[in-house]
């Protein structure tokens, strides 16, 4: 997987020292270098722009984006080079480019073992200075010495590990790679969300990069990234305390603007910041620097005088040593530190700072590739208060900047001071057992005390001892809490209540007239909620249901409830007057939930029970007054309406009626009455009307609305027949065919133009000639109706059409033909009609490259129609002979068949390509028109071998337009 990796690792041990001076010593002389102090950058483009190149400050959950530099270029893989100082990027040309903090770049070229396929936007440096790119071509990571030629250091294939659920090659398309700086066994990268092996798509990923270990160049899984927080990540990089960052978007389509930080274990990725947008994205950041962190308690409290224990972190991820760097940390007037406790020594502590003093300064810090961490316990001023406090490293190579401050590592916010609260009275204000308890009977109330600081004492006047205590009884409460020369004391009152006592009653069915009232004796101190929402000791009925009432006695609560069913309550039986027809049927239900009395009072006087009144069939005996009267419980209750009943109308239309068509008018009658409404199909509103077309007629007749419907469908006999048979034009050789179809049992004569007669109801001609032509006549019998018709059939004869069967032409010629008779106002069409150059032409000029059938139509001003083709053959010798191309030289200088020659003839050559047979480009060129072909036998590195070398060529052909693509094939004979 890896070439010469351990060899590389050890010369880059040595190499790395000369490299790290050398950048030393540019870094001291240059100015358009970039800090390595463990900033996060990123760099955004979009499609054909250029780069702009932004700082990413963290100031708490916020982040401020300063503006670095604009480059006119757009690259991608950008990576921070902590020997030189440069950020580095790579074109869309596969050149890399050295930019610098100025806004310009040196153009380093391209790497010349990298293939001319497109190379990924994941890039990173190692803590030596090696530019390691992932190749999206071939899916490997190539190492990059940019400092020396862009020379190949190494060239390592990853392989997925089976934890990850994947096998075989890592071939993901990734967008960015970065090393991890305190672990320089790790690099990690982002498989995007919705591409690539489904298992680990939207993973975090983890590359075992140390070659000592036996999971080498294995990809792992550390985690999937919730998708609401990132889908696509173009920039990944590292702070100089290792915590890892990531830059891109949630969303589709792809619009990266979002920054986040990402936990590898377990992996989650939370929102920072939203910043600058677009379509490219990269990053890149110096995490190979100096770091110092600053830890303490958030709060204290001193009533004891006990000291603050304060730990440090100081880290240096870098080959670099920092020469004799210093550590500065003063704290305010009135702390002193008490004692210095180093995990292991790094430098020297100042004489006149340290124990006894509120300042610490150690000299002398010289350490690379390492972190270390010490305590110091002080013992804060005397007043209570919020510190705000800021450590330092000064006297630092360039490269690192000028100061680093101290960071606080429990917050986003980059290199931020130290906070934390003094209070003297937190023991005091802290100590507390609760409020007040009034409780019901038979309950206890239970007490956990507040306990300001460990080690405190609590006594409770329960005889309780610790932070619990509890009590079933009305009592005053007292807890003292004590620690060293700190003591306190709080207090609270327990009462007991006892539970309410009353009842409601019986359940209760009022009438819907006559509501009772519900409630219980007023007794003060107690508060009162019934279900319907009200707070009185009493409440009037309002509907059915359950009723219930809560007292409440000072917390102590009891209820009871009640169901009312009220007689008749919403019951409503509207009982609309009845318009109806003989025949129709009444049909009433007046049965509610009660089970009440029902009486009927009739129109004829006699009286029905039930509660139900049905008649399936009414006539007029059931028309008048009818009165309904129920009662329950002495609850009553009385409807009364009218019923009018009114006979249907009659009508005797004739389903069908079959007039003749020379009549043209018939007459449709229904009963005639006064009372009735008249309403037919036509519009009319009388009992008679004339109709004069064949269809069906409807006619509604309303008598109060007691409906007849009646129907009658009038057939004029051969009424469709007066205008269907016109005069006919139509050519030789055509069908022809004429139908006479009636719905009736008809009798058919028809005369045809020689005279013969048939009986049938239709006459065909399968191919008509100019013998046929003539009058027909048609005559029609059924019942009392008659129907005589005559027309005249005219036969045109075809267009003249006759060519050879075959014509035979060269490639770079053309061919005329010419046809003859041709009537005036006929049309002709070639086809296909781009190798003829005149359409609808008697005479036209032919030209093709290929051998084809070429037609022609006429059609003449009737529309009879003659087609007729012709085979035009080029020859079956391929490219054809006028190409004339040869297939073997000698290019051996002795001037005799030196060169393969191909020349345009009736062509132009557009492009000439020749080919080994492995492939390979030999000759490749573009021409102009007139341009010769001429290939001496060598290719860019010299004289080519013996043998059979394959050529493809785009040829113009002049006189026909046509560009198409030949090949062949030439030897070289030496």
């Amino acid at each position: 997987m890896l070439k010469s990796q351990v060899i590389y690792r050890f010369k880059i041990h040595a190499l790395s020292v000369l490299l790290g001076l050398l950048a030393m010593s540019q870094l001291h002389s240059q100015d358009d270098t970039f800090i390595c102090n463990g900033d996060l950058i990123i760099t955004l483009s979009g499609s054909g722009a250029g780069t702009n190149a932004f700082n990413i400050e963290l100031n708490g959950s916020a982040a401020s984006f300063g503006s670095l530099a604009n480059y006119s270029s757009a690259v991608n893989s950008t990576a921070f080079n902590s020997q030189d100082g440069y950020i580095y990027g790579i074109t869309s040309n596969y050149e890399i480019l050295r930019l610098k903090s100025d806004g310009t770049s040196d153009n380093l070229g391209k790497p010349p073992f990298l293939p001319n396929t497109s190379i990924s936007a994941a890039g990173d440096f190692d803590a030596n200075g090696i530019y390691w790119i992932h190749h999206r071509g071939n899916k490997s990571f190539y190492g990059i010495d940019v400092n020396n030629g862009n020379t190949l250091v190494d060239n390592l294939e990853l392989q997925w590990h089976s934890s990850s659920g994947n096998t075989g090659k890592f071939n993901e398309d990734i967008d960015d790679l970065v090393f991890d700086p305190l672990d320089k066994t790790s690099m990690y990268t982002y498989q995007r969300n919705g591409s690539g092996p489904t298992v680990t798509r939207g993973h975090l990923l983890r590359a075992d990069i140390d070659p000592t270990s036996p999971e080498y160049g294995f990809i792992f899984s550390a985690g999937r990234l919730a998708p609401s927080e990132i889908i696509h990540m173009g920039a990944m990089f590292f702070d100089s305390q290792g915590f890892l960052f990531g830059y891109g978007s949630n969303q589709q389509p792809i619009f990266q603007n979002r920054l986040i930080r990402i936990d590898r274990d377990p992996a989650t990725a939370n929102l920072v910041a939203v910043g600058p947008g677009a379509s490219a994205n990269d990053g890149c950041s110096c995490p190979f620097s100096m770091f110092v962190t600053k830890k303490t308690p958030d709060s204290y409290n001193v009533c004891l005088g006990e000291p603050i224990e304060v730990t440090y972190q100081i880290g240096n991820s870098s080959n670099v040593s920092p020469g004799a760097a210093i550590f500065t940390d003063t704290f305010p007037s009135g702390f002193v530190i008490e004692e210095i406790i180093f995990d292991e020594v790094f430098g020297v502590v100042r004489p006149g700072t340290g124990v006894g003093t509120n300042k610490l300064i150690i000299d002398g810090i010289t350490f690379a590739n390492k972190v270390v961490e010490f305590k110091i316990r002080v013992t804060p001023s005397l007043a209570s208060g919020t510190y705000q406090i800021h450590a330092n490293l000064t006297n630092l190579p360039a490269r690192f900047g000028q100061v680093i401050k101290s960071d606080d590592p429990e917050t986003f916010a980059s290199n931020d001071p130290t906070v934390f609260v003094v209070d003297y009275e937190e023991f005091k204000d802290n100590f507390d057992i609760g409020e007040d308890v009034v409780m019901c009977e038979g309950e206890i109330a239970n007490f956990i005390a507040n306990v300001p600081l460990a080690g405190t004492t609590i006594t409770w006047s329960t005889g309780d001892i610790g932070t619990f205590a509890s009590t079933n009884k009305t009592e005053t409460i007292i807890a003292t809490a004590e620690l060293g020369a700190c003591s306190d004391a709080d207090t609270v009152n327990v009462e007991v209540v006892p539970y309410p006592v009353f009842d409601l009653g019986v359940d209760l069915q009022p009438c819907a007239d006559n509501l009772p009232t519900l409630g219980v004796p007023f007794q003060a101190g107690q508060t009162y909620s019934w279900s319907t929402g009200e707070n009185n000791n009493e409440i009037v009925i309002t509907e059915s249901g359950p009723y219930s009432l809560e007292i409440d006695d000072r917390g102590c609560k009891a209820s009871d409830s009640i169901n009312v069913d009220i007689i008749f309550e919403n019951y409503s039986l509207t009982l609309d007057d009845l318009t109806l027809c003989e025949g129709e049927s009444i049909n009433i239900d007046a049965n509610n939930p009660w089970p009440v009395n029902f009486e009927w009072t009739l129109p004829s006087g006699s009286v029905a029970n039930g509660g139900v009144l049905f008649y399936e069939d009414v006539n007029e005996d059931q028309s008048g007054d009818y009165i309904l009267n129920m009662e329950y419980l002495g609850c009553e209750y009385t409807e009364n309406f009218n019923v009018d009943v009114n006979i249907v109308p009659e009508s005797n239309l004739d389903s069908i009626e079959r007039p003749c068509y020379d009549a043209l008018e018939y007459t449709l009658s229904v009963p005639d009455n006064s009372d009735y409404l008249y309403t037919w199909s036509t519009g009319d509103n009388v009992p008679e009307i004339t109709v004069s077309e064949s269809g069906i007629y409807t006619v509604e007749i309303n008598n109060n609305g007691c409906i007849k419907l009646d129907t009658s469908e009038i057939i004029f006999v051969f009424e469709e027949f007066i205008e269907a048979f016109p005069d006919v034009t139509i050519c030789e050789g055509d069908s022809l065919g004429f139908l006479a179809e009636n719905n009736f049992l008809v009798d058919y004569v028809w005369t045809l133009p020689d005279g013969t007669e048939s009986t049938d109801n239709n006459i065909i001609f399968p191919q008509i000639d100019e013998s046929e032509a003539g009058l027909v006549t048609l005559s029609m019998v059924y019942n009392q109706c008659n129907f005589d018709t005559d027309f005249n059939i005219n036969v045109n004869a075809q267009p003249e059409l006759d060519l050879d069967e075959e014509a035979t032409f060269d490639i770079c010629d053309s061919l005329t033909i010419d046809i003859n008779s041709v009537q005036p106002g006929s049309s002709i069409a070639w086809s296909p009609a781009d190798i003829a150059n005149c359409q609808n032409c008697e005479t036209t000029t032919l030209t093709t490259t290929t051998s084809q059938f070429i037609s022609v139509t006429i059609v003449d001003d009737i529309g009879c129609e003659t087609k007729d083709s012709i085979y035009l053959n080029i020859g079956d010798n391929g490219l054809g002979d006028p190409l004339n191309i040869p297939n073997i030289f000698s290019p051996n200088d002795d001037r005799t068949n030196d060169f393969f020659v191909v020349p345009p003839l009736c062509y132009e050559i557009k492009k000439f390509e020749i080919f080994d047979r492995w492939g390979n480009n030999v000759y490749s060129k573009d021409l102009h028109p007139g341009d010769t072909v001429e290939w001496d036998g060598r290719n860019h590195v010299g004289a080519c071998e013996q043998g059979v070398y394959t050529w493809v060529g785009e040829f113009l052909f002049i006189n026909s337009g046509e560009l198409k693509i030949i090949h062949g094939d030439v030897t070289i004979v030496r």
